[in-house]
């Protein structure tokens, strides 16, 4: 009917049907090949060190001489190819939400070192006809500049990474599981929130449950990454209202700050590593205190 029609034609992937859509849609492409996206900032904090592109910076009079090379040399039958795949790969994440997306477009990633090799290649074979007074010194400027910008990145990933983007790579589940499994002999239940992401994941990997136990109990439910139907032993990953939980049963809660109020009966706060809160494990207003 009707509906199924607008579900068809509109959509952000028939991006003919709206001039916005399309214009939205070739911003999207185009910022692939953004300089502060490839060389500065990249895309997100999850898929790069942070203060770091995607490349080097050294890379860029290489990449900039070898697509040069190719342009100037004149497209063949044998060179076709290359041009062709560098400028399709970004096609697909530009009809979706979040772009430029360094995941969704590394089908794109062969050709930047591709033209860079060339542009190495061509680069030094101009430079190697003339005397050692100056090529040797050309050389060795290029190693010292990418040493340093290698330096530069190693820094960023292993120094800077941990610190900086705990948050973005879900730091502390680890912590909360261990502590939960230590006391949730305690309680009738574990409630662990949805917000917590994907709990379930992590707590069937750091308890090591038993895959054939789980799958005997039901298993995952397929229903999205927010299905609350999920449990196993004594956990249940589902989303809770701390001031509205059954005060018949002892419950042990794991969720992140907004899951509870001021008064909440905090057992442990779980800290990324730039010390920001990051998991509250708390206990519920339960009536029977001899427990």
């Amino acid at each position: 009917g009707f509906e199924e029609a607008g579900k068809i034609f509109h959509n952000q992937r028939l991006i003919y049907t709206d001039y916005e859509t399309l214009k939205k849609a070739l911003g999207k492409y185009l910022s692939h090949f953004d300089f502060e996206y490839l060389f500065i900032k990249g895309d997100a904090p999850l898929h790069h060190a942070p203060g770091f592109g995607l490349l080097y910076l050294w890379e860029l009079p290489f990449l900039l001489t070898g697509l040069v090379f190719i342009i100037k040399k004149g497209i063949n039958r044998y060179t076709l190819i290359l041009p062709i795949w560098f400028l399709v790969a970004p096609l697909p994440t530009a009809v979706t939400r979040e772009a430029p997306h360094a995941v969704r477009s590394e089908l794109i990633l062969p050709m930047f070192q591709v033209f860079t090799a060339i542009g190495i290649f061509k680069v030094f074979e101009i430079i190697k006809k003339e005397s050692r007074w100056v090529w040797l010194p050309a050389i060795l400027l290029a190693i010292t500049i990418l040493m340093v910008n290698h330096a530069y990145y190693l820094h960023q990933y292993y120094v800077h990474t941990n610190f900086e983007l705990s948050k973005n790579w879900i730091y502390g589940r680890k912590e909360a599981v261990a502590f939960t499994e230590k006391i949730k002999g305690d309680f009738d239940k574990v409630l662990v929130s949805m917000q917590v992401d994907m709990p379930y994941i992590f707590w069937l990997f750091y308890t090591k449950y038993p895959p054939q136990q789980y799958l005997a109990s039901g298993g995952t439910v397929s229903g999205g990454f927010e299905d609350c139907r999920n449990h196993f032993d004594k956990y249940e990953f589902r989303n809770f209202d701390y001031n509205r939980l059954p005060a018949d049963q002892k419950l042990l809660l794991v969720g992140v700050p907004k899951n509870f109020p001021p008064d909440a009966n905090i057992l442990k706060t779980i800290y990324y590593l730039d010390g920001t809160e990051a998991l509250k494990i708390a206990v519920n207003k339960y009536r029977n205190n001899d427990r």
